[in-house]
C-alpha cells in the first residue's frame, strides 16, 4: 500500500458538541500521516470559543487548523479548508459524524489504483430504519443489499478524492450556499475523470437526530444541479420518492429564477407521472396474479 498524505476537510457551523466528538474520533485514527482542518463557517460567538478550544486540545495529538470565517456557504467553506492543507487525498465528512478508527487506512489503501479518482465510504445509523418518521436517518447501507443507486450517492459525509482531479474540477461549486446537491454536483464531474467505488470497509457512524421539519427551501439548489448535469438529473430525479412533495415543484421554479437557469418542469412532472403510472399498473397486475392463483 502506497502512504499517501490525507486532509480531512470539515465544514461546520453551531455544532460545538458534535465536533468534540468528531475530533475525538480523528485523534484516535490508526492511520497517522494526515491533518484536519476545520472551517467554522459563521458559528455563533459560544460555538466559535468552544470550537477553538476544541481543536486547540486536539492539536495535541494531531495537526489541526482552525480558521473562523463569516457564513459563506458550505462549498466555500470546503474549498477554503482545501486551500489552506497539503493532503494528496482530500478526505470529507460532515461535523456530525463518527469516523470508525480504520477510516482512514482502510480508504487509502483504493488509491493504489491509478484509475480510482475517489472513493465513496458506508454511511450507517444508530437507529433502525423502521423509526424514519421519528427520527432523520442518514445511511448509504442499501448498497450493501444489492440497491445502489448510481445517481442518490456521494455524500460527503463520507468522501476521499484525489486533490489532483479536485483542483482539476474547480473544487465545489461555491453557487451551492444551501447544503443539498453540492456533493453530487462535484462528484459527477469528477467521475469525468475517473472512477468513484463503493467502499463498504470504510465506515462512518452519521447518528440520528429526531426529525424536524425540513425547509424546502433546499429544494431550489435542484434548478442548478439541472441546468448543469440535465442527464444525470433525471436520472436522480427518478430515484428520489421524496420529490412527490408539492413544495418541491414551487422551490425549484424559484432556484430557476435565483440561479437565472431555465427548468423544464413540465418534463419533470410528466415522467414522475409516468412513474407512478407504472407503479400503479404494476400493483394491479400483482394482485390479479395472486387472485388468480
Amino acid at each position: 500500500m502506497i502512504m499517501l498524505h490525507v486532509s480531512v476537510v470539515v465544514a461546520s457551523k453551531n455544532r460545538s458538541d458534535s465536533l468534540r466528538k468528531l475530533l475525538h474520533a480523528l485523534v484516535n485514527q490508526t492511520y497517522q500521516d494526515f491533518d484536519v482542518a476545520i472551517i467554522d463557517d459563521g458559528s455563533e460567538p459560544g460555538h466559535a470559543e468552544k470550537n477553538r478550544d476544541y481543536c486547540n486540545c486536539a492539536s495535541k495529538n494531531i495537526s489541526v487548523k482552525y480558521f473562523h470565517r463569516k457564513a459563506a456557504g458550505v462549498g466555500a467553506a470546503r474549498n477554503y479548508g482545501i486551500s489552506k492543507c497539503t493532503g494528496e487525498i482530500i478526505a470529507c465528512t460532515d461535523d456530525d459524524c463518527l469516523p470508525s478508527r480504520d477510516w482512514i487506512s482502510n480508504a487509502i489503501k483504493y488509491f493504489d489504483d491509478s484509475r480510482i479518482a475517489g472513493i465513496e465510504g458506508l454511511i450507517i445509523s444508530d437507529v433502525d430504519p423502521s423509526q424514519h418518521r421519528r427520527y432523520k436517518i442518514v445511511s448509504n447501507e442499501r448498497f450493501l443489499r444489492g440497491k445502489r443507486c448510481f445517481y442518490a450517492g456521494f455524500m460527503t459525509a463520507n468522501m476521499f478524492y484525489r486533490r489532483s482531479i479536485v483542483e482539476k474540477v474547480g473544487g465545489f461549486d461555491e453557487k451551492f450556499r444551501l447544503p443539498l446537491r453540492d456533493d453530487s454536483d462535484i462528484a459527477w464531474r469528477i467521475l469525468k475523470h475517473g472512477e468513484i467505488p463503493f467502499a463498504s470497509d470504510v465506515i462512518v457512524l452519521h447518528p440520528a437526530k429526531k426529525r424536524q421539519r425540513f425547509d424546502p427551501i433546499h429544494y431550489m439548489n435542484d434548478a442548478y444541479l439541472f441546468h448543469k448535469h440535465p442527464t444525470e438529473f433525471i436520472e436522480f430525479f427518478k430515484a428520489q420518492p421524496l420529490l412527490i412533495d408539492p413544495r418541491y415543484w414551487f422551490y425549484v421554479i424559484k432556484g430557476a429564477r435565483k440561479f437565472h437557469v431555465r427548468v423544464p418542469v413540465w418534463r419533470l412532472a410528466a415522467i414522475k407521472l409516468e412513474l407512478a403510472l407504472k407503479r400503479l399498473r404494476r400493483g394491479k397486475h400483482r394482485r390479479k396474479s395472486v387472485g388468480e392463483h
